[in-house]
């Protein structure tokens, strides 16, 4: 990770779609906690059919695991 996380820092996700492609977005984090993250999915993402982590606002995801956007 070239850039230290605080909040409000954009990461990068990738999540499969139901015809087999993928769409690349950016979320917001909202909260550090020890080496998890809070992040909040932007509303077009939650909107997707089957959205990355049901649908739900906030998720929360292992710091090791996140690419920070430049």
């Amino acid at each position: 990770m070239a850039k230290t996380l605080t909040v409000g820092t954009k990461v990068l996700f990738t999540h499969p779609t139901s015809n087999g492609g993928t769409v690349r977005f950016s979320a917001r984090v909202v909260k550090l906690q020890g080496d998890s993250v809070w992040v909040e999915m932007p509303e077009r993402v939650r909107a997707m059919p089957f959205p990355p982590i049901g649908g739900k606002r906030y998720g929360l995801y292992k710091l090791s695991d996140l690419v920070v956007a430049l």
